[in-house]
């Protein structure tokens, strides 16, 4: 009775209150996402002293209470409370899980065995699994994604191998990182590369993001080049055309006019006493 008395208290039976805990149970469980679906819920597990349901089944009390003759018959108050609360617990469980997830664990009666079946279906540490991840995390390019949604991904793949036992190095991370990268980032790969200390994943994912904003300045200042440099192209060949064509109009002063009879007759002379020859015609005509 004593030990029983004391699981009660271990597994906060007396003091349990039933907390809305669905906005808390964002993100749902699905075949990708175990590491990130179990961190949000040990949390909660915990602040609510609920993590043992989980993880020690051996604590849990018996349903029957035994006499002194060791015959068991009356029922147990504490196994009565651990039940409600291991129900309560198990439909906020199964609340966050995708429909795919839930056909794995239908049938499964307490909160212990749903969450030691996802454990072993998602943390599957066979060298397959392991393979699939690793070739994930070297196959993973920059292409048309910003850098959050690049390093997000890869983050992704990284995680799930720890979650089986496989932990990347962080050195080994950035190097993933730096060599799919893609050509326009040479010269940041570059200064990373040839720096005398370390640098952390937290800081290259800062300096990156710098990086991308300058890149995005740098592409939107081009049209504006380009713009200023064809308006003084246009301007440069609309100046050349009109000294031409008033080069042409001083020349065509050459050509003379003359009145004479029925109609109208032309002539060039290029000298310079045209007008003078002009008078004098004028005056013997008169």
């Amino acid at each position: 009775m004593a030990n029983q008395a004391s699981s009660s208290s271990s597994l906060g039976f007396s003091n349990f209150s039933s907390p809305n805990l669905y906005p808390f149970l964002p993100i749902k469980l699905s075949k990708t996402n175990y590491l990130l679906w179990k961190s949000q819920l040990i949390p909660l597990l915990k602040g609510c002293n609920l993590y043992d349901y989980v993880t020690d089944v051996s604590s849990y009390p018996t349903q029957f209470l035994s006499d002194k003759n060791g015959v068991f018959g009356t029922q147990n108050l504490a196994y009565t409370s651990w039940y409600h609360k291991d129900q309560l617990l198990l439909s906020w469980i199964l609340s966050s899980l995708t429909e795919l997830v839930y056909a794995h664990v239908v049938g499964l009666a307490s909160t212990y065995k749903v969450w030691m079946n996802l454990k072993r279906t998602y943390c599957n540490q066979s060298g397959i699994r392991v393979m699939q991840l690793k070739q994930q995390l070297q196959q993973q390019q920059n292409e048309s994604l910003s850098i959050s949604e690049y390093l997000l991904k890869i983050k992704g793949v990284v995680d799930q191998l720890a979650s089986i036992g496989k932990v990347v190095d962080e050195e080994d991370l950035i190097l993933h990182v730096l060599r799919s990268l893609g050509p326009k980032y040479t010269a940041f790969i570059t200064s990373i590369t040839t720096r005398s200390t370390a640098i952390s994943f937290t800081d290259l994912h800062g300096m990156l993001l710098s990086h991308e904003i300058r890149l995005n300045d740098d592409q939107l200042l081009v049209p504006e080049i380009t713009a200023s440099a064809n308006f003084s192209s246009t301007n440069n060949t609309s100046s050349n055309r009109f000294s031409n064509n008033t080069c042409g109009r001083g020349r065509s002063r050459g050509w003379n006019y003359s009145r004479s009879g029925r109609g109208y007759s032309n002539s060039w002379d290029s000298s310079p006493n045209t007008n003078n020859r002009q008078q004098g015609k004028m005056l013997s005509v008169c």
